[in-house]
């Protein structure tokens, strides 16, 4: 699933692409895709202008004019496509989006576990509530992230997990930096020290900020909108690699299932600090 770094990298193309054009067009082809209906996203999008395209955590949003929204979450292989296509569309296309300029916008997703929502300004509203966005990692100091992990009592990896503790992390970035941290996947969030809370910070946002610049991870189907994938996979120190040797230490990578994902860390690196269950559960 595309993590915070490939929707922003996403969010800053379509912004170049398509803010300040007008939509002439839009045809649904699998009406499951759009969660509010298809006729009326097409309703509340033909002929709006794009004034805005922003990222909230791993959501896409559109805004048009006319206090109307376009949301759209990739999930595990939804991407997005920008060109001259002359109606010739690629395989598994669904939402099609024509503008004045000959151009087209195009969603594709293989799995179809994406989704689409069309809102108007309350309903907007309504559904940043509902869906309980955290506050994105870029928006909180050092003491305010500290202060978050205080009152958890999970672990770790679980608590960055949660969109609603904060937002856009996903399994890579996480298991980056941790490790980058020296921060055990299985720790209870509540006894990470606050100046080692802070160093996770830190960790956290050099990472996500280095991936941005390499355009995000592609490990299996992410691209961006000239369906070129990203460069960081090859950056990866962790994530991916178990069983190799680590990079800092020399020692053997593992690999243990938590929060329910494959995680991948050094066990000398990452020592079990508070951790009571052993390496594996």
């Amino acid at each position: 699933m595309p993590e915070l770094p490939e929707v922003e990298t996403i969010v800053r193309d379509l912004r170049r692409l398509v803010v300040g054009r007008r939509i002439e067009t839009v045809r649904v082809r699998l009406n499951k895709l759009v969660r509010t209906g298809p006729r009326r996203l097409v309703r509340l999008v033909t002929g709006a202008e794009v004034l805005a395209v922003k990222r909230r955590g791993k959501f896409i949003v559109f805004s048009l004019s006319a206090e109307r929204y376009l949301i759209v979450h990739l999930k595990m292989t939804g991407q997005f496509l920008w060109g001259e296509f002359q109606g010739v569309w690629p395989d598994h296309v669904h939402v099609i989006t024509e503008f004045e300029n000959g151009q087209a916008l195009l969603y594709r997703d293989m799995r179809q576990f994406g989704y689409l929502l069309g809102l108007e300004a309350r309903e907007y509203a309504e559904w940043l509530k509902s869906e309980e966005i955290g506050p994105d990692p870029f928006q909180l100091t050092p003491a305010e992230f500290a202060g978050l992990l205080r009152f958890k009592k999970g672990r770790i990896k679980a608590v960055l997990l949660d969109q609603r503790v904060i937002s856009g992390l996903g399994n890579i970035y996480c298991d980056e930096a941790l490790f980058a941290a020296g921060v055990h996947p299985l720790c209870p969030a509540h006894l990470i020290e606050e100046a080692l809370a802070r160093r996770l910070h830190e960790q956290i946002l050099n990472i996500l900020k280095e991936a941005i610049r390499c355009r995000g991870s592609t490990t299996r189907n992410y691209v961006g909108l000239a369906g070129v994938g990203g460069e960081y996979q090859n950056r990866h120190r962790i994530y991916g690699r178990s069983g190799e040797t680590c990079l800092v230490c020399g020692g053997r990578i593992s690999r243990i299932t938590a929060a329910g994902r494959g995680t991948h860390f050094c066990p000398v690196c990452q020592p079990p600090v508070g951790v009571s269950d052993p390496p594996g559960s």
